[in-house]
């Protein structure tokens, strides 16, 4: 790290320095330095410019026009008396006696009309929702009015929804990850120096994870009509309720463990289905719709894994039988 003042236009070595180029760090007495000055560059994106450089003209039009419709309806009158042939010069005493007896004293050819000024309304509100859209759209944020897509918005819409966030998302994720693998070249770096190792930056991975809004409804009903088409650690991983499968995969075999524990325990010399034997079971299978139990194989019991006895069995309920 070198040392530079400047005088009288001219570059000059900075002799005030005691060390001068200097290390940019110091390790049990001794002096080390990168190959480059430690700064380390975030850029949103090439321009190297500010989300708010490119719509910030919107929201200032967006302010403007809000603030001027406000004065308006704050210096506006409500209503506006038009007099013809009042008998009175004292305007004061016109309200008072409007207020207090509810007429208004005028000759023959007189009287009295109101006008009352207007807001363009349906203009300002037109222009309003213009500049809100385009807010959204060149800052590439989500619009969450639910009135563009109902109380419960399917998977579809929520999608297209995050669309822009989404895409703006990505490009940061690419912007910052050039970032932090060149932080990752100097805190490697420095390791390697102060602890005599030999890693290489290039093997850290950076993972940048994003999120929306979803329907929760839609997604596990999703999820129990795949049952039997994708495998149950696939349905638990896209699980909105579910954040870690191996966790829940125990929890489901303990629940069967203990569901099964819960039911009567069978004698070796009781058969299932109130005393009828596994041969009557197998007879059973001869219909159309049933076949043997697979887990106990139409005995009807299995042995429990967690006490080792004889349990009836939790699928087919001690019949042996399955329907199909």
């Amino acid at each position: 790290m070198t040392y530079f003042e400047i005088i009288e236009g001219e570059i000059y070595f900075d002799v005030s320095e005691e060390v001068n180029p200097a290390p940019h760090f110091y390790y049990n007495g001794t002096g080390y330095g990168w190959e480059e000055v430690p700064f380390v560059e975030f850029i949103n994106n090439e321009e190297r410019l500010g989300d708010l450089k490119f719509y910030k003209n919107y929201i200032d039009a967006y302010d403007l026009i809000t603030s001027d419709t406000l004065n308006t309806l704050d210096e506006m009158q409500s209503l506006i008396y038009i007099l013809k042939g009042y008998q009175g010069t004292n305007l004061k005493e016109f309200m008072t006696n409007l207020k207090r007896f509810k007429m208004i004293a005028t000759d023959k050819d007189g009287g009295v009309d109101t006008k009352q000024a207007e807001v363009p309304v349906t203009a300002v509100d037109s222009v309003l929702d213009r500049y809100t859209k385009d807010i959204f759209y060149f800052g590439q944020g989500a619009d969450v009015s639910m009135d563009k897509f109902g109380n419960a918005p399917s998977g579809v819409a929520l999608r297209q929804l995050f669309q822009l966030l989404d895409m703006k998302a990505s490009v940061m994720e690419r912007k910052f990850t050039k970032g932090l693998k060149h932080f990752a070249w100097f805190l490697v770096e420095y390791i390697n120096i102060t602890e005599k190792k030999d890693h290489d930056y290039k093997d850290l991975t950076f993972t940048f994870n994003k999120s929306m809004l979803t329907n929760e409804a839609e997604q596990i009903e999703m999820g129990q009509n795949s049952a039997g088409i994708a495998s149950k650690e696939t349905i638990l991983e896209n699980h909105p309720w579910v954040k870690d499968v191996e966790l829940e995969m125990r929890r489901l075999e303990e629940e069967a463990i203990r569901f099964g524990e819960s039911l009567p325990p069978l004698n070796e010399d009781d058969e299932p289905n109130g005393g009828a034997s596994s041969s009557n079971a197998q007879e059973q299978t001869n219909g159309n719709d049933e076949f043997p139990c697979p887990e106990c194989n139409g005995d009807g019991k299995i042995t429990s894994p967690a006490t080792a006895k004889q349990i009836q069995c939790p699928s087919c309920k001690g019949t042996g039988v399955r329907k199909q």
